[in-house]
């Protein structure tokens, strides 16, 4: 039986091989983020209404992880990648994986490859992590390596994440 291999890693394999690599903003033309059913709900459009507003963004603003999780990925939705990655980086202390996997996605999509190594390194630390988590995590590494121009360390992350399918 052949084995199955996600298109996002094929894309990031073949982009090492090729002297035209993806660029992150035309990649996010494409990319849907999926979540869970409570970061879909209607509450995201108030959460990025209070961001709009400026509205909770202090460190004893209202908005919870989740809350800012909803309106991080509404305005991602909108390109509106800098304020996406401000609300990302006021979630991310909680230390919870989905907000910094969507941090490491959405700064690879800004072209903040610092950011994006960050945010995918320490979702790596956790030991708990689902295979599928840890494999996007090295994707997210093999994309922030491709921004550096480190082919070498791009290639050994997608690797790492087909390892893990």
């Amino acid at each position: 039986m052949p084995r199955r291999v996600p298109a996002l890693l094929l894309v990031g394999l073949a982009a090492c091989g090729s002297s035209t690599a993806p660029t992150p903003a035309r990649d996010a033309a494409a990319v849907t983020v999926v979540g869970d059913d409570a970061a879909d709900a209607p509450a995201g459009a108030t959460a990025e209404a209070a961001l709009d507003a400026g509205d909770g963004l202090d460190a004893g603003g209202a908005l919870d992880p989740a809350e800012r999780l909803r309106a991080a990925r509404a305005l991602s939705e909108k390109l509106r990648w800098k304020a996406s990655i401000d609300a990302l980086v006021q979630a991310a202390p909680s230390g919870d994986e989905a907000v910094l996997e969507e941090l490491a996605f959405t700064a690879v999509v800004a072209g903040d490859g610092r950011r994006a190594t960050a945010a995918a390194t320490e979702v790596l630390t956790h030991d708990d992590l689902p295979a599928t988590r840890r494999a996007t995590a090295y994707y997210h590494l093999g994309r922030a390596a491709e921004l550096r121009g480190d082919l070498d360390a791009a290639r050994d992350a997608y690797e790492q994440a087909l390892r893990l399918d």
